[in-house]
């Protein structure tokens, strides 16, 4: 999922929030949702490659 992350360089694991102390539930969701935003626009790209950002 992170590899679709814009602002990382090398895909990685999504890490268990659990262990991520008080924010770690947050962190993770900021996380994804960076990934989701590159996931959607990945998608749209795909489906109307003359779409700009």
């Amino acid at each position: 999922m992170r590899s679709f992350d814009p602002t990382q360089k090398a895909p990685q694991d999504v890490p268990d929030p659990y262990y991520g102390g008080d924010g770690g539930f947050e962190q993770i969701y900021q996380m994804l949702l960076l990934a989701c935003e590159g996931l959607l626009n990945s998608i749209v790209h795909r489906v109307n490659p003359t779409t700009t950002d």
